[in-house]
């Protein structure tokens, strides 16, 4: 599969309003945002990056260029700096990476259910198979949530059927990936991080764990973690509407969470 970054529309041109760029997570694609877009109105000029690890993807992009340059490289092609930039998961961690590293420039950051590690203790062969079993929890996720309504018209065993060939197709790489990334959060460069950011991850998500991700907002020099009681990893389609009430509250006043870095809902 041809592995290239294009940027995509969410709304029309508004180059007179604040830009937003959306970064989506592995197996996923740019139209998983366009419910939040919507819903952020037209306050926003908004646009999602097409990356990559867009589903169905053959992860041959991995002996490219690391995901964060691939980032960098679809920020580069646009006319100008985001003013806040927004991540999913895989694509969260590798928008941080392309911040932290200097890649590339944003004015504030907002990460959705990132991937977290403190570089101590040393990964062992549990850390692998916890975090393998949280990756097969999170594609099987994945198909759920473009499914949708139609999931109970299908019936389980076609679910079944279809998280089996996504597991199949993705392979050892696509696990290689995501465990990488999770391994080398840990050792990024945030104590030196020069804008705002903003975590968003919940309870429903097995995969996430608020000590960890207060771990990393609390390496952060501006950080805040908002942890929701009913946000999955895909809370930006399922929440849609709450993601952007919080985007739009980040955006209106970045370093207003400086008081308080954590906060329920």
């Amino acid at each position: 599969m041809n592995a290239e970054v294009r940027s995509k529309r969410l709304g029309p041109s508004r180059p007179d309003r604040p830009l937003a760029v959306f970064v989506h997570g592995l197996e996923d694609d740019w139209r998983s945002w366009r419910s939040v877009a919507d819903s952020l109105g037209d306050g926003w000029d908004a646009v999602a990056l097409d990356l990559p690890w867009r589903a169905g993807n053959d992860y041959g992009w991995r002996w490219t260029a690391p995901p964060a340059s691939w980032v960098a490289t679809g920020l580069d092609r646009l006319d100008r700096k985001p003013d806040l930039l927004v991540g999913h998961s895989f694509g969260a961690n590798a928008s941080l990476e392309a911040v932290a590293r200097e890649y590339c420039g944003a004015g504030a950051l907002a990460m959705l259910v990132p991937f977290y590690r403190a570089p101590e203790p040393r990964p062992t062969w549990r850390t692998w198979n916890r975090s393998r079993e949280a990756f097969e929890f999170q594609m099987r996720e994945a198909v759920l949530a473009r499914l949708g309504g139609r999931r109970e018209r299908i019936g389980e065993a076609l679910v079944e059927s279809m998280t089996g060939k996504v597991f199949e197709r993705i392979g050892l790489t696509g696990f290689l990936a995501v465990f990488e990334q999770y391994v080398a959060s840990g050792h990024l460069p945030t104590e030196t991080l020069g804008v705002p950011v903003l975590v968003v991850a919940g309870e429903r998500d097995p995969g996430a764990s608020r000590a960890q991700l207060s771990g990393l907002t609390g390496a952060l020099p501006d950080a805040t973690l908002s942890w929701h009681a009913d946000f999955d990893h895909f809370c930006h389609i399922r929440h849609a509407g709450q993601v952007a009430e919080l985007l739009t509250r980040f955006a209106a006043s970045p370093t207003a969470h400086r008081a308080e870095r954590s906060e329920d809902r």
